[in-house]
């Protein structure tokens, strides 16, 4: 955008509403005139970092958002240029919590050019007997207003050192997100991968191989007594003596793979558990989704205690392996 078209912009009704939005003006940064300093020509050679604040300083936006009663008060009596003695009303400026330092460099951008001086103060008697909108779009004083405008386009503007810091800021910010999100993806592929690619066998100590084997056996030995005697959890009473081996696998590829690092396995986890490191091979790849997500649900029941007692008590590897399990270890 040119510097005409800004100006022209916030010389304007609306200068705030984009294309797709209202600019968002809120922000925290407050700070007195004091802490504004300029080379007394409106250029503005330090103060704090101002964002989100493109209107700061600006005189055709400044003396278009002053309500009507303070700006006879403002323009006429040099004395109310103390700016804390008055306030704005019906425009973002009444919440502006540097409205302060805004007053004081667009007075002093003002004073800086002659022709606006002469052009402001044509334009505040050619609206004295206008309210509200009607001061910049009615008769003479719309004509006034625009004069105002073309006086500020060909002063050439005023510099701001807060324009580079915003910039360089904004720059910032965003190299940040991208790193962000760089690390953000890296964490996420990382935690797939680990998730999905398939844990090895020789990771596990052959102690706790052997533990859950020998737990593998008795709680097989358990469901075939369920099958034959029909008692247990109703979804275990009709299982043959193949589906007991399919839920035994289960168990075992959900218990190696606590053991070997994930201790909450997913079932897509235990799916490819099952397609490299168990004897299941006369069932379709398709079926096996349904025989984990049935076998897990069965486990739950058959690890869930009932009157005191459990069919399947809760078993820690590294206990019955002789060892010290982690930290939060689950039970299998």
């Amino acid at each position: 955008m040119s510097y005409t078209d800004e100006v022209l912009k916030f010389g304007g009704p609306r200068p705030y509403d984009g294309v797709e939005r209202r600019t968002n003006l809120s922000h925290k940064t407050e700070f007195l005139p004091s802490a504004v300093r300029t080379d007394g020509r409106g250029n503005i050679i330090d103060m704090p970092l101002l964002r989100r604040k493109p209107c700061f300083g600006r005189p055709e936006r400044y003396f278009r958002a002053l309500p009507d009663s303070q700006r006879a008060a403002a323009l006429e009596d040099p004395t109310r240029r103390e700016f804390n003695l008055f306030t704005f009303g019906g425009t973002p400026c009444e919440r502006c919590p540097v409205h302060d330092a805004c007053a004081a460099v667009a007075f002093e951008r003002v004073d800086s050019v002659l022709e606006l001086n002469t052009k402001l103060e044509q334009w505040a008697e050619a609206s004295e007997r206008y309210l509200g909108k009607k001061r910049f779009i009615f008769g003479p004083a719309r004509d006034a207003w625009q004069a105002f405008l073309a006086a500020i386009i060909s002063s050439g503007g005023w510099s701001s050192v807060n324009d580079g810091r915003v910039a360089a800021a904004a720059h910032e910010t965003l190299d940040k997100r991208r790193a962000d999100r760089r690390e953000s993806a890296l964490r996420s592929r990382q935690a797939k991968r680990r998730h999905t690619a398939p844990l090895s066998i020789s990771t596990i100590d052959d102690r706790l191989t052997d533990a859950i084997n020998r737990e593998s056996d008795r709680r097989y030995a358990i469901l075939i007594d369920m099958a034959k005697r029909k008692s247990g959890p109703k979804s275990c009473r009709r299982l043959n003596a193949e589906q007991c081996r399919r839920l035994i696998e289960v168990w075992k590829a959900k218990s190696s793979m606590m053991v070997a690092g994930n201790p909450h396995p997913r079932h897509c986890d235990i799916i490819s558990w099952l397609k490299h490191h168990t004897s299941i091979t006369d069932v379709q790849e398709q079926s096996l989704p349904t025989i984990v997500s049935r076998a897990i649900e069965r486990v739950a029941e058959l690890q869930q205690e009932v009157d005191g007692t459990y069919i399947w008590p809760p078993f820690c590897p590294f206990t019955a392996a002789g060892l010290i399990p982690p930290l939060f270890f689950p039970k299998c």
